[in-house]
Order: C-alpha cells, then structure tokens, then sequence
C-alpha cells in the first residue's frame, strides 16, 4: 500500500514485492506529481527485487531529483547489485 502526504513526500508503507507491484505503479501514476521531492520507504514491512524497479520508475516518471528515505539496507544492496545505486538519491 502506498500512501501519498499532503506535503513533499510520498509514503511506502507494507509489502513492496511483485504480487503488488502494478497496483503500486498505478497509485505512484496518480500521486506522484512535481511537488513530491521524496518518498519514503521506512513503513515497509516486506519487499523484494521490485522496489528497486519501482524506485527506477519513480524517477523516470517524475523526471526529476527524487530523495529516497528510509530504505531497507537491503533495498540498498540490491540497487547496488543491479549497478543502478549511482542514479538513487539515498538518505
């Protein structure tokens, strides 16, 4: 489940993982608009491989600098692993 602020930052909360990921991209579709400068991955309780891809996404869709906060160390590694950690804005 997604979960979009009234402010800057866009909030990931639950299971992140392929059995979610096209509800995911739809809700980002929607929410994500050119005042989000962050989303936050802190609240997320499960993922896989897929939070990498929908990372990516994000900042293709925007266009622009997205910070990303809150990732799971291993969220991290796998971006790491996949050679793309350099286009991810971590904090």
């Amino acid at each position: 489940m997604v979960i979009c602020d009234r402010g800057v930052t866009l909030f990931v909360r639950g299971k992140v993982d392929l059995s979610n990921f096209n509800d995911q991209l739809h809700f980002i579709e929607k929410n994500l608009t050119e005042g989000i400068e962050s989303i936050d991955f802190e609240a997320v309780t499960e993922f896989d491989s897929s939070i990498v891809s929908l990372m990516l996404f994000c900042l293709r869709f925007v266009d622009k600098h997205i910070t990303f906060v809150g990732l799971p160390d291993a969220a991290v590694t796998l971006a790491k692993l996949y050679g793309v950690d350099e286009l991810l804005t971590v904090r």
